[in-house]
């Protein structure tokens, strides 16, 4: 499969754009005690995590690598949806 040079970088700033609106999120459902309580959320910290339906860029270590070392993002995993489930399952298996 090949993908253009410019949809890649493309795809890369939306994924990067994406963990750091939910590392946000986190951070502030994490600081108020307030909406924890209304939304009935037991923790006090939260693993920000981006689900997708399928691949993306951010999701692929060697990309994420070679980025990580000109970018500055925020340490968010981006997942499939089966990779999500699968996290969940091992996190039930705890």
């Amino acid at each position: 499969m090949y993908f253009p040079k410019t949809e890649v970088e493309d795809k890369v700033k939306q994924d990067i754009e994406a963990m750091s609106e939910i590392s946000i999120e986190a951070d502030c459902i994490a600081s108020c005690k307030s909406l924890r309580e209304k939304l009935e959320l037991l923790g006090s910290s939260f693993k920000p995590i981006v689900v997708t339906s399928r691949v993306e860029p951010m999701g692929i270590p060697q990309i994420r690598d070679y980025y990580s070392k000109s970018v500055q993002f925020p340490d968010v995993p981006v997942l499939t949806v089966q990779e999500f489930v699968e996290l969940l399952r091992e996190v039930d298996r705890l």
